[in-house]
């Protein structure tokens, strides 16, 4: 088959450094490889479409446990994907139903008249902007016992 053509598939996987008897080495995690079939083309020129956070969360979760057993506690290193973070504080989209809108400002700031005009709405979206936003890897953070804080040495 010429090169660019067949089925595609996505692919992911961890790596570990680490010290042992005074020399680095390097391994592939076993059991942390995980492929799947993609549904974007060679045409496509974005792929990250393949892999979300809810994806990335239940592989990271396994990826956690196989870290914990084999090496202990672990510095886990990566980079700022998207996908690697969902924000659990996000406001609806401007074309959310009124009930939806009312509903997430009363939970957030205490806001939710049914009565709500637009610049109301504004005004308390701004306010609530200002705020930290908030992603479950940083509240995965605040529990270590569900994902082991991560450092290594030998």
């Amino acid at each position: 088959m010429a090169s660019g053509k067949g089925k595609r598939f996505c692919i992911v996987g961890a790596g570990a450094v680490f010290v042992k008897n005074g020399k680095l080495h390097a391994e592939w995690v076993l059991d942390s490889l995980e492929y799947w079939p993609s549904h974007y083309t060679a045409q496509d020129a974005d792929y990250h479409g393949n892999f979300n956070g809810n994806i990335f969360n239940s592989w990271f979760e396994s990826l956690c446990g196989i870290l914990q057993l084999k090496y202990g506690s672990c510095r886990i290193h990566m980079d700022g994907a998207s996908y690697h973070k969902i924000q659990t504080n996000a406001p609806p989209p401007s074309s959310a139903v009124k009930a939806e809108l009312v509903s997430w400002l009363r939970d957030k700031i205490g806001m939710g008249r049914a009565a709500i005009t637009k610049r109301e709405w504004v005004g308390a979206y701004k306010k609530v902007q200002l705020q930290k936003t908030a992603y479950i890897n940083e509240a995965q953070a605040a529990a270590p016992a569900q994902v082991p804080a991560p450092t290594r040495e030998e």
